[in-house]
């Protein structure tokens, strides 16, 4: 399940953020609630950000994802796309389409996760982290956790 999480230790610039419980992409679990929050997220940073690529047309991202939880070949564009734009940034992710839950401090062994990079943009780019009312009701219900007032 999508949930409120903590991070340890204040290196990534964050000090909570909306996690994943399992990875999302090619051969995952691919739960509805982490797709549906990787779907929301996405749209909030998506018409903002300059290095965003389709990579099936290699032209820029154009338009919102449908929030529908369901992976599929938009889904995994997008988070290819997202994960291109971080590259271009200068920061390093690998872009295969697949999303990990963050670890306990947000670093893995090359950099930090894709999700906490989301996270980061959409807080960036909003003004504010993502809230509970930003979801659709059926997300709403299944977040777990309670972010910090």
């Amino acid at each position: 399940m999508a949930r409120y999480f903590e991070l340890q230790g204040g290196s990534v610039g964050l000090a909570w953020m909306w996690n994943l419980d399992g990875a999302i992409g090619p051969n995952c679990s691919n739960v509805w609630d982490d797709v549906m929050l990787f779907q929301c997220l996405f749209n909030g940073v998506a018409p903002s950000l300059d290095k965003l690529v389709d990579p099936r047309t290699k032209r820029p991202w154009v338009g919102y994802l449908v929030r529908d939880g369901i992976f599929g070949g938009n889904t995994k564009a997008a988070i290819t796309a997202f994960q291109g734009s971080v590259t271009a940034r200068g920061k390093y992710v690998k872009a295969d389409g697949r999303l990990d839950p963050s670890s306990a401090d947000g670093w893995n062994p090359t950099g930090q996760y894709t999700i906490v990079y989301l996270n980061r943009d959409y807080r960036d780019i909003q003004g504010r982290m993502l809230l509970e009312e930003d979801c659709p009701p059926r997300l709403r219900a299944k977040l777990t956790g309670k972010r910090r007032a």
